[in-house]
């Protein structure tokens, strides 16, 4: 089957990771960040620098997954939380991080010219996340977005209940 979402294209430099988010930083591509990220951690990655020159959304799914590796006990407790820089995040993804009250996790930089550096593929060019997956990973981030600012629990009660439900159904691959 063909690829369903725009691939992450990731360059390591020492312990610094810098990735390129595609146009669209959705739920289909939070599956994929969240391999990269906890590869690139277990590797010994501590700084992650997103690119998000060419990005023009972001969902909630998205910033979820990332948040996670933020907050101190996140998605691995085991690890050390992580250093998230965002580059270039345009108004409609500024505006998303203040209204879910994240923005004090992330680092934002600007750089008109970003890093030219060689990037590549670090993940099998056929991920496609199953529909369980997509699920279960829509669930952890919105549920880290409520632990960030209770402010988000009216915002997204529907929505983890609804993806709890789910996650129990049998029909769920």
């Amino acid at each position: 089957m063909p690829r369903i979402s725009t691939p992450i294209f990731v360059a390591v430099v020492g312990q610094r990771a810098f990735l390129k988010i595609p146009e669209r930083a959705n739920c289909l591509s939070s599956v994929e960040l969240n391999q990269i990220i906890t590869t690139l951690q277990t590797r010994g990655s501590n700084v992650f620098v997103l690119d998000l020159t060419g990005c023009a959304t972001m969902d909630s799914t998205f910033l979820g997954v990332l948040a996670g590796f933020v907050l101190p006990v996140g998605t691995n407790p085991s690890l050390p939380h992580l250093d998230v820089r965002l580059l270039n995040a345009n108004r409609r993804i500024s505006d998303l991080l203040e209204s879910l009250c994240v923005e004090h996790l992330f680092t934002f930089e600007r750089e008109p010219e970003p890093c030219t550096r060689v990037f590549e593929r670090i993940l099998d060019e056929t991920l496609e996340p199953t529909k369980g997956q997509l699920t279960e990973i829509s669930l952890k981030a919105h549920l880290h977005l409520m632990e960030v600012d209770p402010a988000n629990i009216p915002k997204f009660k529907d929505v983890t209940q609804f993806l709890r439900e789910d996650c129990q159904s049998p029909l769920t691959p």
